[in-house]
This record gives structure tokens, C-alpha cells and sequence, in this order.
């Protein structure tokens, strides 16, 4: 350690960041000494460490004038080794203050004496530092990081001088149980657990110098890790698991989680980076599954699963104009319908030949309609190319089948299907769903012609058994998830103890057989491609019908049969299609729950 020079001599003849400056005791006590060993400047935060001994104030000035200086006092080893101090001294600081880049920066002290002096000092950058230098600096992290807003450019370059701790961190910790980017979107979503007390500086980072807070994430509820440190966090331990979704610049490969104490850096947790699918269903698959014993599971998904995924269906529906669309006429098609049916096809096609049998079977269809079969599913377009030939020369009905290129769900699937529809109404029909008897559409189209103020019209739909499975759809409060859900009445009951007769108003009708005019489905946009697989498209497509004035009928006398979801079995289990409603319902609500409550008043 450099000998101190005399203060006697003038403070302007010692340089303080080389040299100990000496003040001797005028009352023949131990000297006060001043050192200054790194002196930064972050932004316009300025950093000066180093020690002193005696009572001695100090503070920094700018222009020569003192400002409001942060300082913080801790052990230094080596001076109380070298100076003989007692082992409890505090011999070490840390200033800082905020001065303006380019301002002259000095350092002031004040003797108990009364005697004064101040010095200029010359700043460094944080780059300049050595890794010595930052060692000096661990002590003062939690004192400059606070002075600072975090993950500004002047925080980042501040935690990166900071040397790492040697020991683990007693007021926080954290677990990694999940990290992955989300593959073409240019994010990261991370999950685990995060305890930690409170103004303890926690944050997350990649290895491309990106840093996360973790103010944004959405907590769960995590009881086993409450049990396990209760006791040290109190209630906060409870609610420490976090779903961290945020944007990335570049492609990092680690992420971790930090904490700083006075001790420097301590890492608590980390894990690789590893891709997730960003098709909006696999991705769906993934996230439904974390936390799925949340008890806070229905605000969770109101509040983060429904902006994240929406986000995602709309990047892929973004990019459904760039894929080429194959349509082939099988047969001489009507020039001019009065209707024309759009099916939907994923996952199977066996049914269409089922369907096939019904519109041989009648005159009106033959006469006055359209088929147009859109398949939705990659998987089936090989095998429907020739079956589709094979079908026709069978059974003489002429139709037109649409490939999109790509899955587009069943409001997107009905969507294309309506740019090829040459119908002045629009029949909207699952695959799976047959008639019983000839003449059902005609009557349908009657309904519409004769009542102008309805906009959408649905028959009575039963169960392969006979047992009814939609007789009209209402709205009913599911409590237990806070959220407006699809009621459907009477579902399961014998036909016979439905009373009601003629054109039915109801504030809904399923999407698995709908009829509508081509002039209004124009007008309200098509069906909602928004909804996530195949939920509440209907519902919200009669609501779009009722904010324009036109109400939905439902006709008891017309009746098909519906297989109902022989396609959605194939998409998951129980408890992924139960979420995947849930989310639905959720999206659903915050687009019409005011409409929904007026109708609901209006139909008791």
C-alpha cells in the first residue's frame, strides 16, 4: 500500500487516486488518511470507492459545487491490516451521485477541525475497469442499482462490473423449471419459482445481454414451495411461481436468474434456452399444462393465456394470404344457387360419402344448391384428390372441393369456403351432421326469405340415439370460472318434450348447421378466425348478427343428426379440449358480455 503524503504540504499537490492523502491530528491523535481507488461514471450516475480513516465527512461536487451524495460504509481487510485499525472498522466507501455527462466532478471532505479541501477527480468508464477495480465495487451494488432505474442501458452496464459472489444468496431464491424461445416470434417464455425478501434486486438475463423483469410475470400459486420457505419469505412464498413471457434481441441459448446483496452477484438459478413450436395449438398443448393445478387457474387464463395465445393465432392467420389455394369443380357446378353448403373437412372424410347419399336423395339440393367441401388438413388432401373423382362418378353430384394450403380452424376453413360460394345464402354444415328426410333446406331458406329481421336460422340437431343435442343455445354464468358459457337446453332429452312449434327466437344456434344470407354474412365479416380450434365461433357469429339488428331462429320441425365432435376427439385429451374451451369462453366474454347480459334480459 502506497505511503500517505502530508496534507500539510497542500491537498492540489497529492493526487488522491494515486496517493493516500494524510491529515494530522492537530490534537496529537492517529491521522485521518483519504483514498480513492476507482472513480466511474455510468451514465450520469457517478461511482468514486476507496477509504478513509478518521472523521472525516466526504461528498462529491459538480463544477465545484457539493451535491446530494449516496454513501455507504464497509470493511476493507487490507487498510485495517496496514493501518493496524480494529477489525470491526469500516474503512471502505462507496459515493454516488448524479451529475451530468461532461460536468467536472470533484471530491470534497470536511475535517472535524473545521478544516476543508477538495480535489477534481478523473473518471473512468464502466468498460475501463479492471477486474480489481470491480471488486471494489461489489460493496456499493445495491446503493448505485437503487439510484437507478433497472434494465436502462446505464443499469446493465452497472450489473456487469459487479463481481461475482462467492457465496449463496440468503435473501432470494429461484428454480428454472422451464425456458424456451418461442420459435419465429422473437421471445422467450420462462417458468419456475422466485422467492425473495422484499428490495432485493432480482432480474433474469440471456447469454445475448438481454435482462428481464420479473415485475410483469404472471404468479402462481406454488404451496410446496410455500412449505419449504414460509418461514424465511413469508406470505410471498406462496404466490412465487411466475410464467415469464417477454421479447428477445438475437437467439440466446441460456437463461438466468441473479440477485445482488453487497456481496456482488449471485446467481440462483439457470437452464439452457430451448425451441417451442409457435403453431398456435401445439404451442396451447405446452402451455395449458403449466400450472394446471392452479387454483388461480381461471384468472391466469383471462389475464396472460388469452392475449399470448390471440397474439399467436394472429401471427399465423397473418401468413394464411401467402399460401396457394387448389379448387376443382367435380362436375358441371350451378352458376347461380339459391344456396350454397360449405363443409369443412379435418381429420376424416369417410362421412362425405354419408353426405352424399342425403343430397342425391333430394330434388330442392339438386336443383337450387351448391356443395363446396373445404379441406382443412394437410393429412387428408392426398387421399381426397381421388376420392373425390370417385365420388362424383358414383354419385352424380356435382361440387367443389378448396385446399387453403394450410389448417385454418373451422371459422377459417368457413371463410375460404364462402370465396367460392355462389349462393345468395350461405349453409354452414359440419361433415358430420346428416339429414333425416329430404326438403329440410328449402325450408330453412323459406324462413330467411319471409323474415328479414332474422339473420341466422339452425334446425333442431339430435344424438345418434334419437335424444336431443340442439334445440337453440343460450348463455348461461358459470361461477366457478367467472365467465359466461354455451348453454345448449334440452340437450339429451326425447325430442317429444320439446313443445315448441313454428320459428323459434333464441339468442343462438350452433355453427354445426347455420343458415344465412350471403349479403349479411358480408356485412359482419365472416365468422371470427380468433377462437382457438373449434369454440364459441358459433356464438360469436350470431352475436355479430345481433349487434346489427338480426336475431337467430331456431326451427324445431327441421331435424338432422350430429355425431357431434368426431374430429375434436382427435385433438387432445379431456382436460386439454376443457381448457382449451374454458380459454374460449374467456375470449369470447370480452368481446360480448354486455350484448350477452342485454340478450339473456330480453329472453326471460
Amino acid at each position: 500500500m502506497a505511503q500517505p503524503s502530508k496534507a500539510a504540504s497542500g491537498s492540489d499537490a497529492v493526487d488522491i487516486q494515486a496517493t493516500p492523502l494524510e491529515f494530522r491530528d492537530r490534537s496529537g491523535g492517529t491521522p485521518g488518511r483519504i483514498k480513492v481507488d476507482v472513480a466511474v461514471r455510468l451514465g450520469d450516475k457517478v461511482l468514486v470507492g476507496g477509504w478513509s480513516t478518521g472523521p472525516i465527512q466526504l461528498a462529491l461536487s459538480a463544477e465545484g459545487t457539493s451535491v446530494n451524495t449516496g454513501e455507504t460504509r464497509f470493511g476493507r481487510p487490507d487498510v485495517s491490516t496496514h493501518l493496524n485499525l480494529p477489525k470491526e472498522a469500516q474503512a471502505g466507501f462507496v459515493l454516488i451521485a448524479d451529475i451530468p455527462a461532461g460536468t467536472p466532478v470533484g471530491l470534497s471532505w470536511a475535517l472535524r477541525d473545521g478544516r476543508t479541501g477538495a480535489q477534481a477527480l478523473v473518471l473512468r468508464s464502466a468498460s475501463e475497469l479492471s477486474d480489481a477495480d470491480s471488486g471494489l465495487l461489489g460493496p456499493s451494488a445495491g446503493l448505485l442499482t437503487s439510484a437507478m432505474t433497472p434494465h436502462t442501458p446505464e443499469w446493465r452496464e452497472a450489473i456487469t462490473r459487479f463481481p461475482a459472489a462467492a457465496t449463496e444468496s440468503l435473501d432470494a431464491k429461484a428454480y428454472l423449471e422451464a425456458a424456451h424461445v418461442i420459435r419465429g416470434t422473437g421471445q422467450v417464455i420462462v417458468v419456475g419459482w422466485l422467492v425473495a425478501r422484499p428490495g432485493t434486486q432480482v432480474w433474469g438475463e440471456d447469454d445475448k445481454g438481454n435482462t428481464y423483469s420479473f415485475e410483469g410475470a404472471h404468479r402462481l400459486v406454488r404451496n410446496d414451495v410455500h412449505q419449504l420457505f414460509g418461514s424465511l419469505y413469508g406470505a410471498s412464498a406462496r404466490r412465487c411461481g411466475f410464467i415469464l413471457n417477454a421479447p428477445v434481441t438475437g437467439v440466446p441459448s441460456h437463461f438466468r436468474i441473479k440477485a445482488l446483496s453487497e456481496d456482488g452477484i449471485h446467481l440462483l438459478a439457470e437452464a439452457a434456452l430451448t425451441p417451442l413450436s409457435e403453431d398456435p395449438v401445439t404451442f396451447s398443448r405446452w402451455l395449458f399444462d403449466v400450472g394446471a393445478s392452479d387454483e388461480d387457474w381461471t384468472r391466469r387464463v383471462n389475464e396472460f393465456d388469452v392475449p399470448l395465445v390471440s397474439a399467436m393465432i394472429e401471427r399465423a392467420r397473418s401468413h394464411w394470404d401467402e399460401y396457394p389455394v387448389a379448387v376443382r369443380e367435380c362436375g358441371k357446378v350451378l352458376e347461380a344457387p339459391a344456396v350454397s353448403i360449405v363443409v369443412p373437412l379435418y381429420g376424416r372424410v369417410d362421412f362425405v360419402e354419408s353426405q352424399m347419399l342425403a343430397w342425391v336423395r333430394d330434388s330442392w339440393i339438386r336443383q337450387h344448391a351448391q356443395l363446396v367441401y373445404v379441406l382443412d388438413d394437410p393429412n387428408i388432401v392426398p387421399g381426397f384428390r381421388q376420392l373425390a373423382e370417385e365420388l362424383h362418378a358414383l354419385y352424380r353430384v356435382p361440387f367443389t372441393w378448396v385446399w387453403g394450403g394450410v389448417n385454418r380452424g373451422f371459422s377459417g376453413a368457413n371463410n375460404l369456403g364462402a370465396q367460392y360460394a355462389k349462393g345468395r345464402h350461405l349453409l354452414f354444415l359440419n361433415s358430420d351432421v346428416f339429414p333425416r328426410a329430404p326438403g329440410w333446406l328449402q325450408r330453412m331458406v323459406e324462413v330467411l326469405d319471409e323474415r328479414p329481421s332474422v339473420g341466422a336460422v339452425g334446425p333442431r340437431l339430435l344424438f345418434a340415439d334419437g335424444g336431443i343435442q340442439h334445440a337453440g343455445m343460450r348463455f348461461a354464468w358459470a361461477p366457478e370460472h367467472e365467465v359466461y358459457i354455451n348453454e345448449h337446453p334440452m340437450m339429451g332429452l326425447d325430442p317429444m318434450l320439446d313443445s315448441r312449434k313454428g320459428v323459434v327466437d333464441v339468442p343462438g344456434v350452433t355453427g354445426a348447421c347455420v343458415l344465412v344470407r350471403r349479403e349479411d354474412f358480408d356485412r359482419i365479416g365472416g365468422w371470427d378466425t380468433g377462437y382457438l380450434i373449434g369454440d364459441f365461433e358459433d356464438s360469436d357469429f350470431c352475436l355479430k348478427l345481433r349487434a346489427e339488428g338480426l336475431s337467430s331462429a331456431y326451427l324445431p320441425e327441421v331435424e338432422l343428426v350430429h355425431l357431434e365432435r368426431q374430429s375434436m376427439a382427435a385433438l387432445g385429451t379431456q382436460d386439454f379440449r376443457s381448457k382449451v374451451t374454458l380459454w374460449n369462453a374467456h375470449r369470447h366474454q370480452a368481446r360480448w358480455r354486455t350484448l350477452i347480459e342485454s340478450t339473456m334480459e330480453a329472453a326471460e
